[in-house]
């Protein structure tokens, strides 16, 4: 049996979301800011009447890239549950490819030190490897506690 990835890049590294739950490409319009927000939450869109928080995956890996948006800024839009939406923002989108269920290698497997609940797994070629994310780990974001950066309560000082 073989699954179906989107492909694309974050600061060179290959990485891959089920095409299942991709919804669409789209590219960037305007973020609406969200006050308070956590660094790698970098606004909301609209995109068919729904709301959709977009995440920087450049910002969310700590990538030495300074982040800057246009017009050719791209977010895969990803399905998570009860029909929400998620935006990441990607360096690029490469390609859409086929890998038998054998080729998927757990991220149990991985070396602990580099285990992260953000992963499902990964790909690896001759000379690059795919890693597998776990967006819906991600789902976290549209929870406004994981948004927002918690607040120091006034009486705590």
């Amino acid at each position: 049996m073989t699954n179906d990835f989107m492909i694309f890049t974050v600061a060179s590294q290959y990485y891959g979301v089920n095409l299942q739950d991709i919804r669409e490409i789209i590219t960037y319009t305007h973020f609406t800011k969200i006050p308070d927000s956590r660094p790698w939450v970098v606004g909301m869109i609209e995109t068919r009447g729904q709301p959709m928080p977009i995440i920087d995956l450049r910002i969310r890996f700590e990538t030495k890239i300074e982040p800057t948006y246009n017009d050719k800024t791209v977010i895969v839009a990803t399905k998570l549950a009860n029909s929400r939406l998620l935006g990441l923002v990607v360096d690029s989108v490469e390609d859409i490819k086929s890998f038998k269920n054998e080729e998927i290698l757990s991220s149990s497997e991985m070396d602990e030190s580099l285990h992260s609940t953000l992963l499902s797994g990964y790909i690896q070629k001759d000379d690059y490897s795919i890693l597998i994310l776990n967006h819906k780990e991600f789902s976290v974001l549209n929870d406004i506690e994981h948004i927002v950066k918690p607040q120091i309560e006034s009486n705590q000082l």
